[in-house]
């Protein structure tokens, strides 16, 4: 799942429907962090770092 993830960032790096998309899904995976606060949610935060890292807000 998180491979594909980074698979598909690649392939649509400088899409802007996809950047969209990216920032929706980095606001929706804050929200998952918030409100479940246990060990499975945490595999996405370097997911979350990553994003940052290559589509700064």
């Amino acid at each position: 799942m998180i491979k594909a993830m980074y698979i598909f960032i690649y392939l649509f790096h400088s899409s802007r429907l996809f950047y969209s998309k990216l920032l929706k899904l980095r606001i929706v995976l804050a929200h998952i962090l918030i409100k479940k606060n246990n060990e499975r949610v945490y595999k996405y935060v370097p997911l979350m770092y990553f994003l940052q890292a290559h589509f700064p807000s």
